[in-house]
């Protein structure tokens, strides 16, 4: 399955994508200064998340389009989206957006969790889409209102990260909200 939306194309996860992906996801950069030094994760363990993804916990790569590129350039991979789909509730859950650290700073989150949004809401049908962050990812918390999502909530003292536990916020769009 692959979509376009917002001149990004999105296509799923191939095991090609595994060496970058990890690389990705263990750079620094890129956990805002929580990553868990137990959470890096090893060819193995990426091959494992692979083989776990079923239809309800889909990954995408999101590349920017072929045809904003030259002919002769392969299309240029941007980051990973990944969400999951209650399908008895029409709801879905954008449960990460990842952005390589050297195309950070040009807008591809907003646009990544956007695009992601709009699919599962136009394309699939369902409803509501919720997104979260921690309290002190502020960047988050920004791209995620800057992608359209309206602010819910806060869950209390939810998340135990580098020693104390933080809030997390809760932030939705509906289908009513992109028209």
């Amino acid at each position: 399955m692959a979509f376009t939306r917002n001149a990004l194309r999105f296509r799923e996860v191939e095991p090609e994508d595994f060496d970058w992906l990890r690389q990705m996801r263990n750079d620094p950069r890129n956990a805002a200064g929580w990553r868990d030094p137990r959470s890096v994760q090893s060819i193995n363990q990426q091959q494992e998340w692979y083989a776990s993804l079923s239809n309800i916990n889909q990954a995408f790569v999101a590349e920017d389009r072929v045809d904003t590129l030259p002919d002769t350039q392969a299309p240029l991979t941007v980051g990973l989206l990944r969400f999951r789909l209650d399908y008895a509730m029409s709801c879905a859950a954008m449960t990460g957006t990842d952005v390589l650290p050297q195309m950070t700073g040009k807008g591809y989150g907003r646009r990544i969790l956007r695009s992601g949004a709009e699919y599962v809401i136009q394309e699939l049908g369902f409803h509501r889409v919720t997104a979260e962050c921690l309290d002190t990812n502020v960047a988050a918390s920004h791209i995620i209102q800057a992608a359209g999502f309206k602010p819910e909530g806060i869950l209390r003292g939810y998340m135990w990260r580098s020693g104390t536990y933080h809030n997390w916020h809760i932030f939705s769009l509906l289908r009513e909200d992109l028209a």
